[in-house]
């Protein structure tokens, strides 16, 4: 097996098991990470579709995490303002 197989296998199993996650943020770290790995290996490969395809959910998972990053800061905004009014 080549060091780009195994970059391709490790990149597809860490997105099965981000898939596999309960809380979301771990998922979409996860699915970031398993998807530019699998970006530079179809990038290596020539395989264009699959590249441009992992980019774009690379692209997802990252204004998803600034999404949920946002309604956390948020919502423990409105917690403390809970707790100094009573």
């Amino acid at each position: 097996m080549s060091f780009l197989d195994v970059v391709g296998w490790s990149g597809s199993a860490l997105l099965v098991v981000s898939l596999l996650q309960s809380r979301m943020m771990r998922l979409r770290v996860l699915n970031l990470v398993a998807s530019l790995i699998l970006v530079a290996f179809n990038l290596a490969l020539g395989v264009w579709s699959m590249v441009a395809m992992n980019a774009v959910v690379a692209i997802i998972d990252l204004v998803q995490m600034i999404r949920l990053r946002a309604d956390s800061s948020r919502a423990a905004a409105a917690e403390r303002e809970r707790s100094v009014a009573s």
